[in-house]
């Protein structure tokens, strides 16, 4: 004799306060209705180790419960037969199971074998799954060759999707002009024949005003002598100044100037996330565009066309203000070419007073700083959490992403200290260059089917 098939299940809430014998009986009842379409119309044979369901057969005084079940298993024709506990290894041990865990090895085997067919190449979802499906199919292949595909940290690390863009947290706009400058570095450029190489900007958050000038290398000593003579020798000392994590902004003569000398708060954005500084960054474009244009016939003298390139920047209406920064600091409309006046009976449109322009500049400033906190998504990892980290400047055939790394702080503004390992990494990243490892491939409990705990039977 061997055994072909198996069944049990969990009893249910009243189920547990029946006695013994009724559970016993109870579970002929479960199989007998679970096979009925093999056992109606053949004689069989049922086998049990408790002597009390065999004889409660022959009772005459049972229970109604017991007697609706006798009256069902009245249309077999079976023997029952008491059998020993000893004798009934097989049956007696599984009733008598511990809370285990078994081990589905179909689904183990399903995993392995997506796995390797992926490793072949890397190939996307839909590819790994067409070679799946050339030889197997089974429920849930999509979903199992999906998890796996996604949690493949190779595919992670080379991926060429860009991370979400994060819900920007921006500063607080300033409500006067010159209290917040932003600066930059736009280069290295082709030296000009005075053999600058640089220019060096700085643009008035509130008014949007621009300084620029071009110098022939990006140092410390070129940044306190420009902030010196073009920011604090025509605007006052400035409350905060805010660039980017270069080491002519970072290096001590910077830092000391700004912190000891003028008492400025230095505002310093994460490596690589221009976006931080918009403001610059934006500007630096617009100059350098409109640079290329002034000097089209001279480049070699691009130098001599920055402060050309300057009246146009400070004239022209800024999105943000609604207005010019010219006419927000000197509430008129500047003169740019000679021309005679002509009268021709319409009227004017009325500059802006300075403190009208100014209030408009608030207003508006306030306005789009609403307007960028719902721009992207909030993103926020953990201390602990795995990420994986936007290569800057990968090298050819180089992973995109590097890592798995991990969150080492959490610090302002979506920005974040990582470490590999044990060592902690240089530098603050911001979450734009970030993104959460993804791992459906942690196998405990994978595939694993509980097979009894303290409240199941086991027939």
């Amino acid at each position: 004799m061997r055994t072909i098939a198996f069944e049990s299940r969990k009893t249910l809430e009243a189920e547990r306060r029946y006695p013994v014998h009724e559970l016993e009986l109870l579970g002929i009842i479960y199989c007998l209705k679970k096979w009925r379409c093999y056992l109606e119309g053949r004689r069989f044979l049922i086998e049990t180790d408790n002597s009390a369901a065999s004889h409660i057969l022959t009772q005459k005084e049972v229970s109604r419960r017991t007697a609706r079940w006798l009256d069902f298993i009245s249309i077999f024709d079976f023997e029952i037969r008491h059998r020993k506990g000893v004798d009934n290894q097989v049956a007696d041990a599984l009733s008598r199971l511990n809370s285990i865990r078994g081990i589905d090895t179909e689904q183990e085997e399903k995993m392995e074998l997506v796995r390797k067919l992926h490793d072949l190449g890397h190939i996307g979802v839909k590819g790994t799954l067409d070679l799946v499906r050339k030889h197997w199919r089974w429920p849930g292949m999509t979903k199992l060759v999906q998890r796996i595909v996604d949690g493949c940290i190779v595919c992670q690390r080379n991926g060429k999707e860009k991370a979400p863009r994060t819900q920007v947290t921006p500063l607080e706009p300033p409500s006067e002009p010159f209290e917040r400058w932003g600066m930059d570095f736009i280069g290295r450029l082709p030296a000009s024949e005075s053999g600058n190489k640089w220019i060096l900007v700085a643009i008035d958050h509130f008014s949007k005003w621009p300084m620029a000038k071009a110098v022939p290398e990006a140092s410390a000593k070129t940044v306190v002598e420009f902030i010196k003579e073009n920011l604090v020798a025509n605007f006052g000392i400035p409350k905060e100044i805010i660039t980017d994590r270069g080491t002519a902004f970072t290096a001590m003569e910077t830092e000391n100037y700004l912190k000891e000398t003028l008492g400025t708060k230095h505002l310093r954005t994460s490596a690589y996330h221009p976006q931080a500084n918009g403001v610059t960054e934006r500007f630096n474009g617009m100059l350098g565009a409109i640079l290329r244009k002034v000097t089209e016939q001279d480049p070699k003298n691009w130098d001599k066309g920055i402060n050309r390139a300057l009246l146009v920047c400070r004239t022209r209406r800024h999105e943000a203000t609604k207005a010019s920064p010219f006419e927000i600091l000197f509430g008129k409309n500047p003169t740019v070419l000679k021309m005679d006046t002509v009268d021709d009976g319409k009227q004017k449109e009325s500059p802006l007073s300075q403190e009208e322009a100014r209030e408009s500049a608030r207003v508006n400033l306030k306005n789009q700083k609403k307007k960028m906190e719902q721009i992207g998504e909030p993103r926020i990892f953990k201390a602990g959490e795995e990420v994986l980290l936007k290569q800057t400047l990968p090298r050819k055939m180089a992973p995109t992403w590097k890592g798995p790394l991990m969150v080492n702080k959490v610090l302002r503004f979506n920005t974040y200290i990582l470490q590999d390992g044990d060592s902690v990494l240089e530098g603050v990243v911001h979450a734009d260059r970030l993104k959460k490892v993804t791992n459906h491939l942690k196998t405990e409990g994978e595939g694993v089917v509980p097979i009894r705990d303290e409240t199941t039977r086991t027939y």
